[in-house]
C-alpha cells in the first residue's frame, strides 16, 4: 500500500513492490490520492494510462529496461474527488464509499466492537451487559451524542471506557459478580458529552454559517458569514459622507468566492422587495467578514451563504443559529448546485446544525442526495421547499440527524432561515384562555390527588431538588428513588417530611405496577378520603414500564389513575427533563378536570400518558432543542402567572366569585 502523499514521493517503490510480491500482476493501493504532489501526477498517469504502462520505466533508476504494468491492478483512494486531477480521474472507475448509517455502526458495535472489548480486557459476557430493552438506544445515544466521526474507532473507545469504569467501579470495589447498564447507569459512569458546538449561541442579524470543502485535507469545511454596517464617515475634504465601499471584505478569500460576494450583492438588490428590503437601507456600507482568516477560502458555494447574511442585515431579520447553507448563486438569486455534498452533511451536523439548505438541483445527479445509500437517507429528512412549506411529518430526533431543504432561489432561502420575531412573540398568548379557567378550576377544588414521583434525575443542585415541586407539603406524596440515590434523598428532603414518603424502587428488580398497587393497598387502609393515583416519571421509563390507566381500575377508595411525564415531546424532541419550571406546571395541571387537561395546549396525550409538548411551537423553530426550551418555558411562565393569580388580570374573578 502506497500513501501518494508520503511514501508516494519516494523513489523506486512500485518495482519494489514487484519484487516483493514475486509477481508481475500484483495489487497496489494507493492511498490519499487527492494529496498526490504535483510532481508525482505525470509518473501516475504513466503508470495508470493501459495505452503506455505497458513500457513503464522507473526514471529514479534511469534504466532503459521497460516494464509492463498492464496485468497489475491500481486502486486509488481519496478522501474527496474535488481535489484529485481531473487526469487522473480520467484514467479510473470511480466508486463511492460513504460513511456508516448510525444503524449499520449499531450492528457493528454489537456484533464485533463489543466481543472486541470481552476479549481484550477479559470481561465476562455475563459480567457487564446493556439492559437488553435499552440495547439500541444506548448504542445510539453513545454514537450520536459521544463521537462525530464517519467511522467506528471513537465510538469503540468511548465504548471501552463505560466497561473499564464499570468494572471498576462495580464489581471491583463494590464486589458484584454482574452488571446490567440502563441509560441512567451509562450517564453516571460516562462524563456529560462535551462535542465542539461550532454554531452561534444565539440567532443574529447579519451572520449566516457557509459550507465548503478543504480541498487539501478532503473534508468540510465551515465558513462563519459576518455582514456588519459601517457608520457614515465624513469626507472633510469634499464636506459630503465617505465610503470604503458598498462591501469591505475581509477574511482571506480568493477571486471565486470574491466574484460570489459581488454576484450575491446584485441578487438581493435585484430581490428586495421579495426579501422585505427597504432600498434606502442598502445605501449604509457594509464590512463583510469571512471568519477564519488563515485559512484561503475559494469556491463559488458560500454565493447563497453570503446573500442570506446580507439580506438579514437589511431586513433587520435575525438568522437562525441551527441553519446552515451551501449553494451558488447567480445574479437573479437562483440557487445552483454545487460539489461535495456528503461531506458538507457531515459538517453540518457535526457543527450542531439541525436545517442545512442546498440547491434543489442537489437532490439528482452525480452530487445529488439520491445516489446517497438509503440507510444514509433514511438520517435525513429530506424536503423540497414547498413540502416543508406544507403540513409534512415532523422532524424525528430518534432518527433524523439533519433536515435538509432544498430551495430554487434565495427568497426560499430566506424563509427556511430568518426568524420572524412577531411569530414567536404571539405564542405566549396562546396560552393565556386555558390559564384562565385554569386559574378558576384550581381556585374553587383543593388537593384531590395521591402523587406518586418517580425522582430519576439528581442533577439538579441546591434546594430545587427534583419532586421538590411535584411533592409540596399541602400534596400527599410518594417520592420512588433508586437504591444508590436514596441516602443523597433522605438528607435533602427528609423521610416523612409532612406528607412526603421516601420508596426505594429498583427498576431492574421490581415492576412498577406492582409497586403502585402495593401503594393503593396501603393508602386505602389508612385513608377516608377517595382520591385518584397520579403517577409523574420520565417518558422513556413510562413506556419500557407499559403502564395504561385501564390496569389500574377504579374502586371505593381510589378513584383511578392519571399518568404524568416530566419531559416533553413532539415528535421526539427532547426537552430537558424535568426542569424547575416543568415541575411547577406538572404540580398544577394534575388536579386539573380531564377536559382542561385535553385542551391544555402544552400538554398531549399518546397511550394513556400525558406529556408536555413543544408541538403549538413552529417546527422551524422548535427543531433547536435550546430555542425550544426558552420559547417552551417563556410561555409556561405566562401561563403558571395567570395560573397561580400573580397576574393582575385574575383580581376581579376572585373578588366577584366568578370565572374569568
Amino acid at each position: 500500500m502506497l500513501n501518494l502523499g508520503y511514501e508516494g514521493s519516494k523513489p523506486g517503490l512500485i518495482v519494489q513492490g514487484l519484487i516483493k510480491m514475486g509477481v508481475m500482476n500484483g495489487m497496489f493501493i494507493m492511498d490519499e490520492a487527492d494529496k498526490t504532489e504535483k510532481f508525482a501526477i505525470a509518473t501516475l498517469l504513466e503508470i495508470l494510462d493501459p495505452e503506455q504502462n505497458h513500457l513503464f520505466h522507473d526514471k529514479y533508476t534511469q534504466s532503459t529496461v521497460d516494464i509492463d504494468l498492464s496485468n497489475c491492478h491500481f486502486i486509488l483512494t481519496a478522501n474527496t474527488v474535488e481535489s484529485v486531477p481531473e487526469a487522473i480521474l480520467n484514467r479510473c472507475e470511480v466508486i463511492f464509499l460513504d460513511r456508516y448509517s448510525v444503524d449499520e455502526k449499531i450492528a457493528i458495535a454489537r456484533e464485533f466492537l463489543m466481543e472486541r472489548i470481552r476479549e481484550r480486557y477479559m470481561i465476562g459476557r455475563e459480567e457487564i451487559v446493556f439492559d437488553p430493552r435499552e440495547e439500541t438506544e444506548i448504542l445510539r445515544s453513545l454514537i450520536r451524542d459521544y463521537t462525530s466521526e464517519a467511522g467506528v474507532r471513537d465510538l469503540e473507545r468511548i465504548m471501552r471506557t463505560l466497561f473499564l469504569r464499570t468494572q471498576r467501579k462495580e464489581i471491583m470495589v463494590k464486589g458484584r459478580v454482574s452488571v446490567t447498564l440502563d441509560l441512567t447507569k451509562v450517564g453516571k459512569y460516562l462524563d456529560a458529552p462535551n462535542r465542539q458546538r461550532l454554531i452561534n449561541e444565539d440567532d443574529r442579524i447579519g451572520e449566516m454559517m457557509a459550507l465548503g470543502v478543504n480541498l487539501e485535507m478532503g473534508v468540510g469545511a465551515l465558513i462563519p458569514i459576518q455582514a456588519t454596517p459601517v457608520g457614515y464617515g465624513m469626507d472633510r475634504k469634499n464636506g459630503g459622507q465617505s465610503f470604503l465601499s458598498m462591501l469591505h471584505t475581509t477574511g482571506n478569500i480568493e477571486r471565486v468566492m470574491d466574484e460570489s460576494r459581488k454576484v450575491a450583492s446584485t441578487a438581493i438588490l435585484h430581490l428586495s422587495r421579495e426579501l422585505g428590503i427597504d432600498s434606502a437601507d442598502t445605501s449604509v456600507p457594509v464590512h463583510l467578514h469571512f471568519m477564519g482568516g488563515s485559512t484561503k477560502k475559494d469556491g463559488p458555494s458560500a454565493g447563497a451563504a453570503i446573500a442570506l447574511a446580507l439580506a438579514s442585515l437589511f431586513s433587520g431579520r435575525k438568522v437562525r443559529r441551527d441553519v446552515a447553507a451551501t449553494g451558488e448563486i447567480d445574479t437573479q438569486g437562483r440557487v445552483t448546485g454545487i460539489g461535495g455534498m456528503a461531506v458538507k452533511l457531515e459538517t453540518a451536523y457535526a457543527a450542531g446544525c439541525r436545517t442545512l439548505i442546498i440547491p434543489k438541483e442537489n437532490l439528482t445527479g452525480n452530487e445529488g442526495l439520491d445516489r446517497l445509500p438509503d440507510a444514509l437517507k433514511k438520517e435525513l429528512q429530506i424536503l423540497t421547499f414547498q413540502q416543508w412549506e406544507s403540513a409534512h411529518q415532523p422532524y424525528d430526533y430518534s432518527n433524523h440527524m439533519l433536515q435538509v431543504i432544498a430551495v430554487d432561489d434565495i427568497v426560499q432561502a430566506a424563509k427556511v432561515a430568518f426568524i420572524e420575531q412577531e411569530e414567536i412573540d404571539s405564542l405566549d398568548r396562546f396560552f393565556e384562555d386555558h390559564a384562565q379557567k385554569a386559574f378558576a378550576e384550581s381556585a374553587s377544588v383543593g388537593a384531590r390527588t395521591l402523587r406518586v414521583v418517580f425522582a430519576d434525575n439528581f442533577g439538579v443542585p441546591g434546594p430545587e431538588l427534583p419532586g421538590s415541586h411535584l411533592c409540596s407539603g399541602e400534596h400527599e406524596c410518594v417520592i420512588l428513588v433508586r437504591p444508590d440515590f436514596k441516602d443523597e434523598i433522605n438528607s435533602r428532603f427528609g423521610d416523612g417530611a409532612g406528607k412526603r414518603h421516601i420508596r426505594e424502587f429498583d427498576p431492574g428488580r421490581e415492576r412498577l405496577r406492582d409497586v403502585l398497587l402495593e401503594i393503593k393497598s396501603r393508602h386505602a387502609k389508612v385513608s377516608t378520603r377517595r382520591r385518584r393515583l397520579s403517577l409523574i416519571a420520565p417518558l422513556a421509563f413510562l413506556k419500557r414500564e407499559g403502564i395504561r390507566p385501564e390496569q389500574m381500575v377504579s374502586e371505593d377508595a381510589f378513584a383511578g389513575i392519571r399518568i404524568f411525564a416530566d419531559s416533553c415531546m413532539a415528535g421526539n424532541v427532547p426537552v430537558r427533563d424535568c426542569s424547575v419550571i416543568l415541575a411547577r406546571s406538572l404540580s398544577r395541571l394534575i388536579d386539573l378536570s380531564d377536559e382542561l387537561l385535553e385542551s391544555c395546549p402544552f400538554l398531549s396525550k399518546s397511550d394513556g400518558i400525558y406529556a408536555p409538548t413543544v408541538a403549538f411551537i413552529p417546527e422551524k423553530y422548535r427543531i433547536d432543542v435550546r430555542r425550544a426550551q426558552e420559547i417552551l418555558d417563556r410561555c409556561l411562565s405566562k401561563w403558571l402567572d395567570i395560573v397561580e393569580g400573580k397576574s393582575g388580570d385574575q383580581e376581579p374573578a376572585v373578588r366577584t366569585g366568578t370565572k374569568p
